[in-house]
């Protein structure tokens, strides 16, 4: 079953501010010529997943900041028996279950000769990647960067992005200023697994060894991943903790280095601290030929470009780098405006480069 809706929003229709004109030019449209125009231009968006699903985490992400610039004609296909030409599917691999039904969805799609672009999203462990999956995609935006794929000219890398209800435009304060460091309550706080995870033990302690008193810095476990666990933080408490944190530690997930706290964290003007210690991750490791040399500066690839964020290699290094910091505020609130202006600018290229890429 699919379900459909035009999105026209003033940013997303390219033509719009033209088509409304000015005042007494005689060119105005009416609204409803407008959305008539907007329609027919818009790029089918169709997400490969059943809305109700708890995993549908990443909507507001592609929406919102992904697919800013284009005007999209939303659908929703679970039964994967929609084929359009010229469409977008967004596909996210957290569903294992779904890998024999959509691989061969794809093969329809190859068969049929329809073109599409993909946003492949999730996939940490890189278990439903593969060239021969890519090989009749117009243009592809996935999650995760690997060297595997940064030979193919059509692949744009994204970062995982925030989750529903964590983009800042839509808790009502995105006209606020974001608060400096020195008004900051928290100097580092961290919300989310820390058990069974590779390096998050590590990271609290090390956190610890920065800032312990219990008014300086927050720290939420649960026992699961978001939503899944009960005690969970929700988006607008979320959000409350991060626009008054300095620092917001971001260690791996299961595999790879990348997590939703870490754009979270710029959306609120935090300053994320990444693990980059050169290693490949995950199980394509096991070809000799993939892993034939290391892979230095992950978020730089990933980004596409170098980031101004912390990084380290080895937790244990966050007091050396961030003490210093702390006792210079002047330098710590340089960093922080460096962030905030760079994930800005990196947004809007992010959208235009993915509005050229689809037109």
């Amino acid at each position: 079953m699919f379900s459909s809706i035009v999105l026209v929003v003033g940013i997303l229709c390219p033509f719009l501010s033209g088509a409304l004109g000015k005042e007494g030019d005689g060119q105005n449209l009416s609204a409803p010529e407008i959305y008539s125009a907007c329609a027919v231009n818009a790029v089918p968006v169709i997400w490969l997943v059943d809305p109700a699903n708890p995993d549908f985490v990443e909507k507001d992400w592609v929406r919102l900041s992904v697919l800013r610039n284009v005007l999209i004609d939303e659908r929703f296909d679970s039964s994967l028996s929609l084929f359009l030409n010229n469409s977008v599917l967004v596909f996210s691999a957290l569903n294992q279950d779904w890998s024999s039904h959509i691989k061969h969805y794809f093969q329809q799609l190859c068969d049929k000769h329809i073109h599409f672009s993909l946003i492949h999203l999730s996939d940490e462990a890189y278990s439903l990647s593969s060239p021969s999956f890519y090989k009749c995609a117009k243009k592809i935006f996935r999650n995760y960067y690997h060297e595997a794929y940064e030979h193919l000219p059509n692949l744009l890398f994204l970062p995982l992005g925030y989750t529903n209800g964590a983009f800042r435009g839509n808790l009502g304060n995105s006209q606020t200023p974001f608060l400096p460091p020195s008004q900051r309550k928290y100097v580092w706080s961290f919300i989310g697994q820390i058990t069974n995870k590779p390096s998050r033990e590590a990271m609290r302690s090390a956190m610890l060894q920065v800032e312990d008193r219990q008014d300086k810095f927050f720290s939420h476990t649960t026992q699961q991943w978001g939503r899944f666990d009960p005690s969970s933080v929700g988006p607008e408490r979320m959000a409350e903790i991060l626009e008054t944190t300095i620092f917001c530690p971001s260690p791996r997930g299961w595999w790879n280095k990348d997590s939703f706290r870490l754009v979270e964290a710029l959306e609120h003007g935090c300053i994320p601290i990444v693990e980059d210690d050169h290693e490949l991750q995950g199980p394509l490791c096991g070809n000799p030929r993939v892993c034939a040399h290391n892979q230095p500066l992950y978020f730089q690839r990933l980004f596409g470009e170098p980031v101004p964020f912390l990084s380290l290699r080895d937790w244990a290094e966050a007091p050396s780098l961030l003490l210093p910091l702390l006792s210079d505020p002047a330098r710590l609130a340089a960093l922080q405006q460096q962030c905030l202006t760079w994930y800005h600018l990196y947004i809007t290229r992010l959208g235009q480069r993915v509005a050229i890429a689809l037109h």
